[in-house]
C-alpha cells in the first residue's frame, strides 16, 4: 500500500490507522476465516467493526 507523502515507514496517523486496519483485515481474512482469495479491497464501515455485545440475553 503506497499513501501519498508518505515514505518507509508512515509518519502520520491516518496512514498509520489505515494500515493497521488492512493489516487485520487481511489476518482475519486468511488466519481465523480461512480465506484462500484476497480480501476486498475496501475497509469495513465502523458500524461492522463493532463485537456483539455478549452480556446480552
Amino acid at each position: 500500500m503506497l499513501y501519498e507523502g508518505e515514505g518507509h515507514g508512515n509518519t502520520r496517523s491516518a496512514s498509520q490507522l489505515d494500515y493497521a486496519m488492512r493489516l487485520m483485515q487481511w489476518l482475519d481474512h486468511f488466519l481465523l476465516q480461512g480465506g484462500t482469495e484476497l480480501p476486498p479491497a475496501e475497509l469495513p464501515d465502523a458500524e461492522q467493526l463493532k463485537t456483539p455485545d455478549k452480556t446480552a440475553t
